[in-house]
């Protein structure tokens, strides 16, 4: 077992690597299957991976990246898109996508991953339609991950071919899964409605962040699915329906008194006053306490 690798561009210095072959052009060749390398991350609050820059990054971000977050939680950063990954999550990075992916600072995750290349993969993916730069999927993938792992720390840095074909196996299991998976979630999309989540959402203002991604979750829909519900029933997204709903509860607590604008931030979970008192004046035209005293003054009404 080897410890994780510290460049400008990546800082794995917490990996506990099993399997590791020296990345390089020639290893670039589409061949069946080449697992690169494989391991598990331990929580680091400065973990990141950037394959959105050149050089030697530029060859890992040629690798098709799966891995499934055992602690914690992180992010991943494509295309003005920001997605968030906690315990329980499997994801797939396709080939060629310039991504970065990090811990979370407060809760940095432990995951177990493995780095492979190879037309295989790619026929895996195209036959559980999955197309999409980064996938992501609540399920449990760790016996496959634990399989996978197993079999490359045994190969020690030198694969037989029956050692890929064990790989092998193990991602056809894990893929027939994730498509079962897929299939499920797709089914209970259809028998969840926008008003049910907007009714989740109004009564756990103060009891819980709110985070879109755990929100999807827990009624077992995408993300996507998610935006489009909220989209076709109430003309917003998902995060723009928490914030009014946030600032309506917030309005709520300035005309009863018993808080103050700090005290409200921390109810309604948001990362501190000045944030909070920035989202407010961008709902609302003024300060909290501004409209406090308007509102008292008659001068505004709910």
């Amino acid at each position: 077992m080897k410890q994780g690798r510290v460049f400008d561009w990546m800082n794995a210095a917490s990996d506990d690597v099993f399997f590791d072959m020296p990345m390089n052009h020639s290893l670039m060749k589409q061949h069946f299957l080449n697992p690169i390398m494989a391991g598990i991350t331990k929580p680091n609050p400065d973990y990141s991976v950037d394959r959105r820059r050149g050089g030697l990054a530029g060859l890992y971000k040629n690798l098709y990246v799966i891995e499934y977050v055992t602690k914690g939680a992180g992010y991943i950063e494509y295309r003005d898109i920001k997605k968030r990954v906690k315990k329980g999550d499997l994801y797939i990075l396709n080939r060629g996508i310039s991504a970065y992916y990090y811990s979370d600072k407060d809760d940095p995750y432990e995951k177990k991953w493995l780095n492979v290349l190879g037309n295989f993969f790619g026929e895996l993916l195209a036959a559980v339609n999955i197309t999409d730069p980064v996938f992501v999927i609540s399920m449990n993938a760790e016996p496959y991950m634990d399989e996978l792992l197993d079999v490359l720390k045994k190969a020690d840095d030198h694969p037989t071919d029956d050692d890929v074909k064990k790989v092998a196996h193990v991602l056809s299991d894990l893929f027939y899964e994730i498509n079962k998976q897929k299939t499920d979630v797709q089914k209970r999309s259809h028998q969840v409605s926008a008003e049910q989540i907007g009714n989740y959402i109004t009564g756990h203002i103060t009891t819980a962040p709110l985070i879109v991604s755990d929100i999807a979750d827990r009624f077992g829909i995408s993300e996507r699915h998610l935006n489009r519900l909220f989209k076709q029933r109430y003309d917003c997204s998902p995060v723009v329906f928490i914030t009014k709903r946030k600032i309506e509860y917030a309005e709520q607590l300035l005309i009863e008194g018993r808080y103050s604008v700090e005290e409200i931030a921390a109810i309604l979970h948001y990362t501190g006053v000045d944030y909070f008192r920035k989202v407010f004046v961008a709902e609302r035209g003024m300060s909290p306490m501004k409209w406090k005293a308007a509102f008292k003054t008659g001068n505004i009404t709910r």
